[in-house]
């Protein structure tokens, strides 16, 4: 016991040093809020202000956030003590970092770092937003959701919507306003929802409002609220909501139940840039965590997984479609590989796949089909020979070579095979065909002159 004694006294002195190394005096947190001038103040909660400022430390200005509580709500001491508490505990690159802290004066003051883009809920109907970057904001806030609810103690954050989340000068997301989290199983009403004008209401499940029950399933739906927001770019609260069935969670379900999809529902600012697998997989999620039972719900690393699977599609599709064919799902479909899933199978394969040959079935028709579709894709398919009198023509398909001749279906490869040679495609590259081109041409004349003398030892 005195070996225990011993190492918690000295794990008590290390906490109290951090902590006191952590403490910003009062007449500097004036300093850099302008004595909390409101034209500092860039948000507030039911019992708090948010202001703008810098804090002088070592002679450098660091840009910060400063959240003072109101000293005469009843609430004001315990919400600082829980987010002082659980920024103490939790450090993670999504969560925010806390800076230092004041409790002069009766003062309750939490600093934090400042993030230059603001809040997440200012920038959803922004069309520069672009999905690439919607969908890395949402991984940021599932993973640092992830790592709240993984932890040694299993933490609830409880108000989790676009506002508390705060973007730095990277779009990085980061999870902020801890004052109402709590461990699992807490059964205290959240008095922010029962608040009738809360827009809080918007991000929290029904299912909470008949048991009072909180597990991490809870935080799971508001997460889910934040990826419908995204998608639609709007808030989950919009002017005209008076109850929670009106608000954006549960219009994006029933619009999904009735008509089988979220189309209509999309921002029209980034429409055009959502890649279809993408889209797919980030609906499927999103409507995960927006089921009524907690137990249906995913959890926060599901979440995760599933979005980077989203992401992985989206830069698939932005990366590599320009480098396909134009219409090249109608030449696979006049290929051998006619019956491939292209929908599902990512771009960068499929552009591997034409870069190192494609073979074409052998008939007239794909071959007639073959020379629209090649001709259409003048910008990916390049012509390397012409013969303005048999209008014969070479074409390069994609990356490298796949050589086709509009007046003979006959195509060659050049590794010997056991099926007719005549049903595959000939892969060369540029020098190789000019050199099968000029080996042809001189077969050509050796085999007429042969020909002819031939024909005149016969006839001798």
């Amino acid at each position: 016991m005195e070996v225990v004694i011993k190492e918690l006294t000295m794990a008590l002195n290390f906490q109290k040093t951090y902590k006191n190394n952590l403490h910003i005096s009062l007449e500097a947190i004036k300093s850099a809020t302008k004595n909390f001038n409101d034209y500092n103040c860039v948000g507030e909660g039911r019992s708090w202000k948010i202001y703008e400022g810098e804090v002088v430390d070592a002679n450098e200005c660091t840009p910060v956030f400063v959240k003072r509580w109101d000293r005469e709500s009843p609430r004001s001491h315990n919400e600082f003590l829980v987010e002082l508490d659980c920024l103490l505990a939790f450090k993670h690159d999504n969560l925010i970092t806390l800076v230092g802290y004041c409790t002069e004066i009766d003062e309750n003051i939490i600093v934090y770092e400042h993030t230059s883009n603001g809040k997440l809920d200012k920038h959803l109907c922004d069309c520069s937003l672009t999905w690439m970057k919607r969908l890395k904001i949402c991984i940021d806030v599932a993973k640092g959701l992830r790592f709240f609810h993984e932890g040694k103690r299993v933490d609830i954050h409880r108000d989790i919507r676009s506002s508390s989340i705060l973007l730095d000068g990277d779009w990085n997301a980061k999870i902020s306003n801890f004052e109402s989290s709590c461990v699992r199983g807490f059964t205290n009403k959240l008095e922010h929802i029962n608040d009738k004008d809360s827009s809080s209401l918007g991000y929290t499940n029904l299912q909470y409002e008949e048991d009072g029950y909180v597990s991490e399933e809870f935080d799971v739906y508001s997460l889910g609220v934040i990826l419908t927001e995204m998608l639609c770019g709007r808030l989950a609260w919009f002017e005209g909501c008076v109850e929670h069935s009106q608000s954006l969670g549960p219009l994006f379900v029933r619009h999904y139940n009735e008509n089988g999809d979220i189309h209509k529902m999309i921002f029209e600012g980034m429409k055009e840039q959502i890649a279809p697998q993408s889209l797919k997989t980030f609906q499927s999620i999103t409507l995960q965590c927006l089921e009524y039972e907690y137990d249906d719900r995913p959890k926060a690393n599901v979440v995760v997984i599933q979005l980077e699977e989203a992401l992985r599609f989206q830069e698939d599709y932005e990366i590599w479609e320009h480098k396909l064919p134009i219409d090249y799902e109608e030449i696979i479909k006049i290929s051998k590989y006619s019956e491939m899933n292209y929908s599902t199978t990512t771009k960068k394969d499929l552009y591997n796949m034409f870069s190192t040959g494609i073979l074409l079935q052998d008939s007239k028709l794909v071959n007639n089909e073959l020379q629209q579709t090649l001709e259409s894709n003048s910008n990916k398919v390049q012509l390397l020979s012409q013969n303005g009198v048999n209008e014969k023509k070479d074409f390069i398909l994609s990356a490298k070579e796949v050589v086709y001749d509009s007046s003979n279906v006959k195509h060659f490869l050049l590794k010997p095979s056991t099926e007719s040679r005549f049903e595959e495609v000939i892969e060369l590259l540029p020098r190789q065909v000019l050199r099968f081109k000029c080996k042809i041409q001189s077969l050509g004349r050796i085999w007429r002159i042969t020909s002819v003398r031939v024909l005149e030892a016969r006839d001798n």
